[in-house]
């Protein structure tokens, strides 16, 4: 995994997205990322007045005591720049906390792909596609065109079940993610901080993802398939046992 390297031209578009934010690097304090942002927490969190959960929620805390919290949507900004530019910058990172390594048995950890999300999107983008090719062919074109809507929805759907979602295994020096077209093998070395999180939080329904940041500071989402509260758990500990700090928010 390569280290990520900020060009002037980066550094730039980075800091004017704080300012953006109302947030100047002279006046941060610390900051928190791979985890949710409960509103009840502050009563001075501005300009987000809801609660945050997902994958890439920042959250800032200023000098002046203000909180400043929003979720990063990578065609905006890179998550990767914006944690080196921090990291470089010497902001603490206050909800990463370093684990030591530790002996622990073997562990061999398997979250299946299926689940009945999986199926219920694979029987509707199949449906939706097989509506569109119906209407393309047996009706007049102002009907028809309702096929196109019909067909980028069901590729949409594909794609989210074809290449999004991932089976993942712990085995003994590695973590493994698969989907139906690749293989993805991360040795745990390469691994410095791991957060699960998804189902239900302030009422938004999110899928069972995992959010990884590599020790070159590159961050990575991965959306699971079958998730259980034991093997959740279990793979916490596995991690931590390998000097990875590691924690869970998923609601199962």
């Amino acid at each position: 995994m390569n280290s990520v390297q900020l060009s002037s031209n980066q550094i730039q578009r980075i800091e004017s997205f704080l300012r953006r934010k109302g947030i100047e690097v002279t006046n941060m304090e610390s900051f928190t990322f791979m985890t949710r942002y409960d509103l009840s927490t502050s009563i001075k969190c501005k300009p987000q007045f809801r609660n945050l959960a997902g994958p890439g929620v920042f959250t800032f805390r200023l000098k002046s005591g203000t909180l400043r919290a929003f979720k990063l949507y990578p065609y905006r900004l890179r998550y990767s720049y914006l944690i080196q530019y921090l990291i470089e910058k010497k902001i603490p990172f206050t909800n990463y906390v370093p684990q030591e390594k530790r002996d622990m048995d073997f562990c061999y950890i398997e979250f299946p792909g299926f689940s009945m999300r999986l199926a219920y999107f694979t029987v509707l983008a199949l449906i939706l596609t097989f509506s569109s090719i119906f209407l393309f062919l047996h009706q007049p074109l102002s009907v028809a065109i309702f096929g196109v809507a019909y067909l980028l929805l069901g590729v949409c759907l594909l794609y989210h079940v074809v290449l999004k979602q991932h089976s993942l295994v712990f085995v003994a020096h590695n973590l493994i993610l698969r989907n139906y077209f690749q293989k993805k093998v991360i040795p745990y070395h390469e691994l410095k901080k791991v957060n699960f999180g998804g189902r239900s939080h302030y009422k938004n329904v999110h899928p069972f993802f995992m959010e990884i940041l590599d020790v070159q500071n590159n961050y990575h989402v991965f959306f699971l398939g079958n998730v259980n509260k034991k093997n959740m758990i279990s793979a916490v500990e596995c991690l931590k046992a390998h000097g990875i700090d590691a924690t869970s928010e998923a609601i199962i």
